[in-house]
């Protein structure tokens, strides 16, 4: 005769005790907005799969738009922080090679505020937006995975907090130099990617023969659409800052 658990009922395999238990401390109580964005910061280096997997379900949509939100904000500010780095590096670098050939000094630009980090902004979200839809895409129209626009929205979205934090770091790093900010925020990316593929390995029913292919399909497509994304940004920048000087 089975034996089922005393506390929910479920059948018991092979004498094992349940997992209710564990299942119920894993909860997250998804009213409470404020106290989850705290956690997840809290648990993201600690356990960052087991956390990943915590909170990236659809009933926690509204706290990983609340992160993507966030980590748009602080990479336009990155993005603004490195171009500035960025020139005044390029230029200290300039001076140096043009003083010991015995040429003129270059005087340090100021980079604008406003532009950088609105192209910033709006690279992160259409980055989010084309990850989630090429993952849809790949994964699950031709991959066969389950999983909707929604559930990958709640994975990446609910995943930036990792990008958050290093960028939080890179924009630090802009001021040391251009050199330390890129590279923390290179390092921040690879541990947003590797973070939300072992959640895709274990967690979202994605075969793992068929992995690589979706990931490199999805990686790909999300980038080129990115980089359109940034061209169109910066040239329409451009263009109303030419309309301007000629108005």
């Amino acid at each position: 005769m089975a034996k089922f658990c005393t506390k929910c009922g479920k059948p018991l395999k092979d004498g094992k005790p349940c997992d209710c238990e564990k299942n119920k401390k894993e909860e997250v109580n998804t009213n409470n907005i404020g106290e989850n964005i705290i956690n997840i910061f809290k648990e993201i280096f600690i356990t960052p799969f087991d956390t990943i997997k915590k909170y990236s379900n659809t009933n926690n949509i509204k706290l990983a738009f609340i992160l993507s939100g966030i980590s748009a904000l602080v990479f336009g500010l990155f993005t603004y922080l490195f171009m500035d780095s960025l020139n005044k590096g390029l230029t200290e670098d300039i001076n140096e090679l043009s003083n010991a050939l015995g040429g003129s000094l270059y005087s340090v630009s100021n980079v604008p505020f406003f532009e950088p980090f609105i192209i910033g902004v709006i690279t992160m979200i259409a980055f989010l937006f084309a990850l989630c839809l090429m993952s849809r895409l790949f994964m699950s129209t031709v991959f066969k995975s389950e999983k909707r626009f929604r559930d990958y929205l709640a994975l990446y979205g609910n995943a930036t907090s990792i990008t958050i934090l290093t960028m939080i770091l890179a924009c630090i790093g802009c001021f040391i130099s251009y050199k330390v900010g890129i590279v923390i925020a290179l390092i921040g990316t690879i541990l947003y990617f590797v973070s939300t593929t072992q959640t895709l390995l274990k967690h979202y029913e994605i075969n793992k023969e068929r992995i690589p292919y979706s990931l490199a399909l999805t990686i790909t497509t999300t980038y080129i659409i990115t980089f359109i994304v940034l061209v169109i940004a910066v040239s329409t920048v451009i263009a109303n800052q030419t309309s301007t000087m000629y108005y």
